[in-house]
């Protein structure tokens, strides 16, 4: 009996011990494949770090290229802008360049030495520090404009200089489109303080010659009327005296206009020689004289003074200061002429009674 029992337990010990063997067999292969598997998704991962390895230096090496075409890109374009403010350097007028909104930010040498201030220091304090106060609103107006349409931008104004002269200029802009984009504006500014000059002198000589050019076409026109009027030899022989003189004084005065030269000039010509002045305001009162009925003229001189000066013009004057006394002082009935000698100067006066001048007018004289 106890060998049969023996026997047992170790058919069953023997049985669980293949079954166990079975087991760790079955375990080893299992974890055979698994490490099969591992191995394979390691060399798959090695051969994807590989690619990705060989990918990143292709891109190294292309960030490189890159880098290098940068910096040669940013060294063109530092050369290229030392070049382009070298040229607008050399440019002999104001040039200047703003930024898509209208911000000034750059401008050359010549608006620094015109305006005495460093490149920097003007961009700053920006335009409106050096146009004239009566220019500035117009030309923000036209500014303002020009920013809204992106058209071109002309407008004419006076930049004050260093030495405290405001010196006029023609200021022109136009944009710079890329991309269907402004990029910059660039603009520049002409002295034109010269013609500017020129063209008050031809307006102001244009305005004392259509003013002087009255004058003897009034007398010409009283004396007519006078000798219309009169029926006395001596008289009338007096009228055409004195209509001839007024003659050749408009026929002068034509003659001036005429003169391309002195229009230009911005002024007439002096014809200096000495002349009895005193017979000259005696002239020039008779004349007025005659066409007057209403005011007595009063002439106050010496018998005879002698004076080196321009005849016609001088006459002109005293015929214009005669006709305006006599035009306004309409409520009275004399003008008072007087010459005289004072510390080597002559002295015309010329008194009318009523209106006068407004003390704001004065300072216009």
């Amino acid at each position: 009996l106890l060998n049969n029992a023996f026997t047992s337990e170790l058919s069953v010990a023997y049985q669980r011990e293949l079954m166990l063997n079975a087991e760790l067999y079955e375990a080893q292969q299992n974890l055979n494949q698994e490490v099969t598997a591992t191995n394979e998704e390691l060399a798959a991962s090695n051969e994807e770090l590989a690619a990705a390895n060989e990918e990143l230096a292709s891109i190294n090496d292309e960030l490189n290229l890159t880098q290098v075409q940068l910096n040669e890109s940013l060294n063109w374009m530092s050369e290229s802008k030392q070049r382009f403010q070298f040229l607008l350097n050399a440019i002999p007028q104001q040039v200047w360049t703003a930024m898509p909104d209208g911000r000034l930010n750059y401008v050359n040498q010549v608006v620094s030495v015109d305006f005495g201030y460093q490149g920097d220091e003007i961009i700053g304090k920006a335009w409106q520090d050096f146009i004239h106060p009566d220019d500035l609103p117009a030309t923000l107006l036209a500014w303002k404009q020009a920013l809204v349409t992106e058209e071109e931008y002309l407008t004419e104004f006076r930049l004050k200089f260093a030495n405290n002269e405001y010196v006029w200029h023609l200021a022109r802009a136009i944009p710079l489109i890329e991309n269907n984009e402004i990029t910059l504006w660039v603009g520049t500014n002409t002295n034109i303080h010269a013609q500017k000059q020129n063209e008050h002198r031809k307006d102001e000589f244009l305005s004392i010659a259509s003013h002087e050019l009255k004058t003897p076409l009034t007398g010409i026109k009283a004396f007519t009327q006078l000798l219309q009027r009169s029926t006395d030899a001596e008289r009338n022989a007096t009228y055409l005296e004195k209509s001839t003189e007024n003659i050749h004084r408009l026929e002068k005065l034509i003659n001036d206009l005429l003169d391309v030269t002195k229009i230009n000039a911005g002024k007439l010509r002096y014809d200096l020689q000495s002349f009895d002045f005193s017979q000259m305001l005696e002239d020039s009162v008779t004349s007025m004289q005659l066409t007057s009925a209403t005011h007595q003229i009063i002439l106050e001189q010496p018998e005879q003074l002698s004076f080196t000066g321009d005849r016609l013009r001088l006459e002109q004057v005293i015929n214009n200061f005669l006709s305006n006394a006599i035009k306004y002082s309409p409520n009275a009935d004399q003008v008072i002429v007087k010459s005289d000698i004072s510390e080597n100067a002559l002295i015309v006066s010329v008194q009318d009674f009523v209106i006068g001048i407004h003390s704001q007018h004065v300072q216009r004289l």
